[in-house]
């Protein structure tokens, strides 16, 4: 069962980084255009936030294997985003 909860937790980590730093992604790109870009920032960083810290809080009462599955691919999260998405040139 522990093998189960942290496969399970290490693929919502996944999820939750990558719905994070994707996030960002967008957010940093939608910034020059934006009429308001200060609000633009801290509305898309306190609610990335949010969902990140409820994610992992969930992930932590499943258990503490469970928790660190779900932090250590969050944070590998942001690996798959920058390798998914495209760079300046628009090379993906």
């Amino acid at each position: 069962m522990i093998t189960l909860a942290i496969v399970a937790g290490a693929v919502a980590g996944l999820i939750l980084g990558s719905l994070f730093y994707g996030g960002l992604w967008l957010t940093v790109r939608r910034l020059p255009t934006s009429r308001h870009p200060a609000l633009l920032a801290l509305v898309s960083f306190w609610s990335r936030s949010a969902m990140a810290v409820a994610g992992l809080v969930l992930l932590a009462k499943q258990g503490w294997q469970c928790g660190l599955a779900g932090l250590v691919t969050f944070l590998l999260g942001r690996f798959v985003v920058a390798r998914l998405l495209p760079d300046k040139e628009g090379r993906a």
